[in-house]
């Protein structure tokens, strides 16, 4: 069985205090113990992370164009903590993000404007419009070929 590792999603293990975090998504009361579970079998241990982190594997993720709520990110920011920890592994890595930048809190909330149809078009009114927003601003700066 592979080495398994987890993030806040471990929710009271990782993240012992349960304070509130960006990836808002994770920690629901069937899946902790189960994550747990595999935790504990695989010899694997759990992290925390900080919302800065987090944020920093979305901007990275959307660079590779994966649109990703911070749930989803924080796969990537956990890996990248470990690395910089010293951890080193023997065989592949899997990051798993299954959740889309839709689900992000407050995506929505703001409709942009209509814009032409050609992809940079779409990301310079995108950017544009959600100035203010800076992880969105970040998440497309690397679609506008400036």
């Amino acid at each position: 069985m592979p080495r398994l590792f987890g993030t806040d999603g471990i929710r009271g293990v990782a993240n012992v205090d349960l304070k509130p975090t960006i990836a808002y998504a994770l920690g629901s009361r069937v899946s902790s113990p189960l994550g747990m579970l595999a935790l504990r079998q695989s010899s694997g241990v759990a992290i925390s992370l900080v919302d800065d982190e987090t944020h920093a594997a979305q901007v990275a993720l959307a660079g590779r164009g994966m649109w990703q709520e911070a749930s989803g990110a924080i796969s990537l920011a956990g890996l990248r903590q470990l690395v910089a920890a010293g951890r080193r592994f023997d065989g592949p890595v899997v990051c798993v993000a299954c959740s889309s930048g839709f689900k992000d809190v407050a995506v929505g909330e703001d409709a942009a404007p209509a814009s032409e149809l050609e992809w940079e078009a779409v990301c310079r009114t995108l950017a544009r419009h959600y100035r203010t927003q800076r992880a969105l601003a970040e998440q497309l700066h690397p679609f506008l070929g400036t």
